[in-house]
């Protein structure tokens, strides 16, 4: 089994995530990344424990994550069809898209990134977690 780092905080709907991303909007360089996830899928066991490791090694991202089975149609209203998947969002808009979210694919993305100076990253000055506490101080 591989162990995990991080933690990711489960939406309990579409009402979180657009108050989230509502949030996200008023930093312009905030980074969420939604995991979508179904617990039917072999995939989806493989895939997650990679994402829970890079939660731990972003800690200026906030890793959310939804069941698919509890939330398919918010799911498919961003675009998402298979499981697992993933949306990045920078400044609570949509930047990439992973409809089908392969193994390592998220943290090769977020270490390219890093390398190459990209904005797709949090500066370290601005934590999102400072986004996070106001969300849920509403």
């Amino acid at each position: 089994m591989t162990e995990c780092a991080g933690i990711l905080h489960e939406l309990s709907g579409n009402d979180e995530l657009q108050a989230l991303l509502a949030v996200a909007r008023q930093t312009p360089d905030s980074l969420l990344i939604l995991h979508a996830f179904g617990l039917w899928s072999p995939r989806c066991f493989k895939v997650s424990p990679e994402v829970l490791n890079a939660s731990a090694a972003y800690p200026n991202a906030l890793f959310v994550k939804m069941n698919a089975a509890k939330h398919e149609r918010a799911l498919r209203g961003l675009g998402l069809t298979s499981f697992p998947s993933a949306v990045v969002f920078r400044g609570g808009e949509c930047v990439s898209l992973f409809p089908e979210l392969e193994a390592g694919q998220i943290a090769t993305e977020l270490e390219h990134a890093e390398q190459s100076h990209s904005p797709f990253l949090l500066p370290p000055c601005c934590p999102l977690s400072a986004l996070e506490t106001a969300m849920y101080d509403a």
